[in-house]
């Protein structure tokens, strides 16, 4: 049931979205075809095949466009709503408190009716459409039914029927039909097309009328207009609930008679005349066309016969047919294509240093420059290194006394001075991550300082510049996690979605890592993060807008990740007045909360097997991963 409400918003967005395109298009058609008083059928015909196109341009395709100098572009992804780290003081680092593993699930709420809206929406959609597809097949059942019609049996109409044909080298044969009402048009039988003409005005007009006249029905049949017209419509009937989705249809219709009637004035010296004088006689006695019949009298007859008369050898001017024509083509352009500007990649094999007190590793890919801009000093200067040194390494195991000896600096400036050299110009950022010493953490925050100041100075005495400390309180000191080898810094783990939706690959060790430090150090390796970075009030019931799950939807189609893949979510709220009790100022924030599981149901039904959630609350993280 889920899912199909999934599938129901997905294609309502689509459809609208489409909907709305469809809509500007056609105003924007209508005015400049007015404005402009284009006389070329081409541009009016293909304009309104713009115009229709909007409708059924449902789908996006992604460009991915290396954008900028690679500085540039990590200038670019500081200003995206990244993860702040935490600041360089002792008191202001991250409390990770994880939510209990046995927590009992609460009984979801009884579903309303207004949660399906969008099913209920999309049942509605279908039912029009049914409807309408219905009402045409009746019509047309109708129509075969009760229009009696005869085979053509006099000669003189027959010859001059098979001389139009001689004339524009048609070998298929096309029966003439005779009717006592309906005609002249062309319209499609069960067994195939059919001209019809009707029998009291065929014997009235001579025969260089009845030739002109033939000679638009066949430019109908040459031009497969039947089959265009039924398509025109269906594409309406998508959008049955938008008018200017049918004033397009009948725009575009006129259109294709105009084009016939330019196919007629060109066919003889004297086809003007006639035909206008045929179309006169003609009135609006006639029954109108429909998708399975094009006749002559179709496209507003009256101003067709001024056209006709009016009409010389003028022609639109380039400028008028680039201007029309370019404006709805880059409508169109911005409606299909989707560009993501990624950032250019450094060509440059970089690796990672391990060692037992520490690891460092440059900042390679999007993703790693996007998690760490925020600890940029300035802030416009990306991050291009980053070191983790284990605060344990100062204490002995026996008793808390701060050795600084038990830290090997040469080796590790030296290390450090070895990835600076081939990164790119940046700040270097190092963080030292302490677990508390004492309940107070006195003991902690005063030797932290000290640590500091030691990798300050050694830092310095090395020339070592642009250095950004960051001091962390971790649950478990003693717990180091080493990097593990990285095979894969060439990958670019470049940033997807919108300004709103952060869409990231994981493919490195070290991101990985910047991961698990973000969220849990428990937690395990995922292959996708998602950051919302809009900030939800407390009382939000979905972590997801409509926009933002297409954005997702298109990222996470993009990435093509493995089966089983599994990802971690970032959301985020509004710190609330009292900070007492936040969990019942904010359910969202437990694991089996309506608000979770709405969002985990969501990314499980894009194909991932286990689904992480953080929710921040003002850099207060509760943490879940759902199976």
């Amino acid at each position: 049931e889920k899912a199909m409400n999934e599938l129901a918003e997905s294609l309502l967005f689509r459809i609208g979205l489409a909907s709305a395109f469809l809509a500007s298009a056609a105003i924007i058609a209508w005015g400049m075809l007015n404005v402009l008083r284009c006389q070329s059928p081409f541009v009016h015909r293909t304009t309104w095949c713009l115009v229709l196109a909007q409708s059924v341009l449902i789908f996006q395709l992604p460009i991915s466009i290396p954008w900028k100098s690679y500085d540039q572009a990590r200038q670019l992804l500081s200003e995206v709503a990244p993860m702040d780290y935490p600041s360089a003081s002792m008191d202001s680092a991250f409390a990770h408190q994880a939510l209990p593993a046995d927590s009992p699930v609460a009984e979801a709420p009884q579903q309303v009716p207004f949660k399906h809206w969008s099913m209920i929406l999309f049942v509605a959609w279908s039912f029009g459409f049914l409807m309408i597809l219905v009402q045409w097949s009746v019509r047309y059942a109708w129509f075969v039914r009760s229009l009696p019609i005869r085979e053509c049996e006099n000669e003189l109409w027959t010859q001059e029927w098979n001389d139009v044909l001689a004339a524009r080298s048609i070998a298929e044969r096309i029966p003439l039909y005779i009717s006592d009402s309906a005609g002249p048009m062309l319209c499609r039988w069960p067994d195939g097309q059919r001209v019809v003409v009707p029998r009291l005005l065929w014997s009235t007009l001579p025969q260089e009328q009845r030739q002109s006249i033939l000679c638009h029905e066949l430019a109908h049949f040459e031009r497969n207009d039947l089959l265009k017209i039924l398509v025109a419509n269906l594409v309406a009937a998508v959008h049955w609930f938008n008018p200017l989705a049918w004033f397009a249809v009948r725009r575009f219709e006129d259109s294709i008679e105009w084009t016939c009637d330019s196919i007629v004035e060109t066919s003889k010296p004297d086809a003007k005349l006639h035909y206008a004088k045929a179309l006169l006689a003609l009135g609006s006695n006639s029954p109108k066309s429909t998708a399975w019949a094009s006749a002559v009298f179709g496209g507003g007859l009256a101003a067709r016969i001024r056209r006709i008369v009016s009409s010389g050898n003028a022609t639109d001017s380039r400028s008028k047919v680039l201007m029309t024509l370019g404006i709805l083509i880059g409508l169109s352009a911005v409606h299909v294509v989707r560009v993501d500007l990624i950032a250019k990649e450094p060509n440059q094999k970089l690796e990672n240093i391990i060692a037992a007190d520490y690891f460092i590793a440059p900042v390679v890919t999007g993703l790693q420059m996007w998690k760490l801009s925020g600890i940029a000093k300035p802030k416009d200067e990306p991050v291009s290194v980053y070191a983790n040194v284990n605060g344990r390494s100062f204490f002995s195991s026996q008793r808390p006394t701060l050795d600084m000896n038990r830290f090997n600096f040469d080796s590790f400036l030296r290390d450090l001075a070895s990835v600076r050299t081939g990164a790119q110009a940046g700040t270097t950022a190092i963080c030292i991550d302490f677990e508390n010493i004492d309940e107070q953490g006195s003991s902690t925050s005063e030797m932290g300082a000290k640590v500091e100041s030691a990798f300050q100075l050694k830092t310095k005495e090395a020339g070592i510049e642009n250095v950004r400390f960051v001091k962390r309180i971790v649950n478990d000191g003693s717990k180091w996690r080493n990097l593990e080898a990285d095979a894969a810094l060439s990958q670019t783990e470049s940033r997807k979605g919108n300004e709103t939706v952060s869409v990231f690959p994981i493919e490195t060790a070290f991101s990985r890592f910047l991961i698990r430090e973000a969220s849990s150090a428990n937690s395990k390796s995922v292959d996708c993060f998602i950051n919302v970075a809009t900030v939800l009030p407390i009382d939000a019931e979905e972590a997801f807008t409509v926009e933002s799950k297409e954005v997702i939807r298109n990222a996470i189609s993009e990435l093509k990740l493995p089966k089983g893949a599994s990802a971690l979510l970032m959301v985020h709220f509004a710190s609330p007045q009292n900070w007492n009790n936040i969990q019942e100022k904010i359910p969202q924030t437990k694991t089996d909360s309506e608000f979770q599981r709405g969002a985990v149901n969501f990314l499980k039904s894009l194909g991932f097997e286990r689904v992480g959630t953080n929710v921040d609350v003002s850099s207060v993280m509760y943490l879940g991963m759902h199976d």
